[in-house]
């Protein structure tokens, strides 16, 4: 099994022709990786050359139109995906320390969820619909890679890093994006707070006053709650068709062999992080009254069922507000 000590879209996107550091295919990360098409190769030379010429909105049209031509080429889709990235204009450093030293901060807000204090708030949305929309694009392109389902120079282990921290990205921006409309906004999207509270547990805070803000109606607060619910069983449960996006992240860390100390970023705190967020996500389950629904039950797993009213007060006196909750 390869193993990389950097990401591979973050080595590329350093646009410098640097070598992996061990097993990468082709040499040269700007060669031709020889697309199963001859007219995606052809475009696939004509983005790489915008790339080297700064030109990455460009390029991310000409990978386009490559994918277009052959969508099975793995080459095509990973030089999207790495295209997409660099077009968005982020800091992969910056991202890199987010996903995870900064997680494991205790006290701390969840990074890239939480308002960038330095930005007014619709410079800090309109920036984090951008990521927003650049991982999912990344994912798109890089989950079939994964899949095993394309052919060409990137198999599944050399996308599997990268693939794990694009969907991890978009699971966090997820939580944002409350209606589902690709766009972080609120309103009409609302908003809750996620912080580090100890070394194993996150906490979400504000629930009571994002779900029920001043002049909802009944309708309103039970829709928003709908869709609370909603994001939790994404984030942290899933099904046999969709699995979480915990799952997910977890599955392509494994996939990629680089869940060790061994690896130049700490991917294990990235692991432990990950499971971490999703198991304290189902605490807060809201029992909506509905028969079936995730709620039901001990969510917090002290003994008591539904013991907190969705109210912003710490009910039951453990340290955690609004968990284990029953509404109306």
């Amino acid at each position: 099994m390869k193993r990389k000590s950097l990401p591979q879209w973050i080595g590329l996107l350093m646009l410098t022709a640097v070598i992996c550091a061990s097993g990468c295919k082709g040499g040269n990360i700007f060669g031709l990786r020889g697309a199963a098409d001859d007219n995606a190769g052809d475009l696939i030379l004509d983005g790489e050359e915008l790339l080297r010429d700064a030109k990455f909105a460009e390029a991310v049209t000409k990978f386009n139109e490559a994918k277009v031509a052959n969508p099975n080429s793995s080459d095509a889709r990973y030089f999207h995906a790495k295209a997409t990235l660099l077009a968005a204009g982020f800091s992969v450093t910056q991202l890199l320390r987010d996903v995870t030293s900064e997680t494991q901060t205790v006290g701390a807000n969840l990074p890239l969820y939480s308002p960038d204090a330095s930005l007014s708030q619709a410079a800090d949305e309109a920036r984090k619909t951008l990521l927003y929309r650049a991982a999912i694009d990344i994912v798109d392109d890089l989950d079939p890679i994964s899949k095993g389902q394309t052919s060409g120079s990137f198999d599944s282990t050399d996308v599997a890093l990268d693939l794990a921290i694009a969907t991890y990205i978009k699971g966090i921006l997820l939580l944002r994006d409350t209606n589902n409309d690709l766009e972080i906004k609120v309103p009409p999207d609302f908003f809750f707070d996620i912080s580090r509270i100890g070394s194993g547990d996150f906490g979400f805070g504000n629930l009571s006053g994002a779900l029920f803000p001043s002049g909802a109606t009944v309708a309103e607060k039970q829709a928003n709650v709908d869709n609370f619910n909603r994001l939790i069983h994404d984030l942290a449960v899933g099904d046999s068709e969709n699995p979480s996006i915990v799952d997910r992240v977890i599955t392509n860390l494994l996939q990629a062999g680089l869940i060790s100390d061994e690896s130049s970023i700490n991917v294990t705190e990235l692991k432990d992080a990950v499971e971490e967020l999703g198991n304290s996500a189902t605490f807060y389950f809201i029992n909506n009254g509905v028969a079936g629904n995730d709620g039901i039950g001990d969510n917090d797993n002290d003994g008591r069922t539904d013991e907190e009213h969705l109210n912003g007060i710490d009910d039951d006196n453990d340290g955690l507000i609004d968990e284990d909750t029953i509404f109306p």
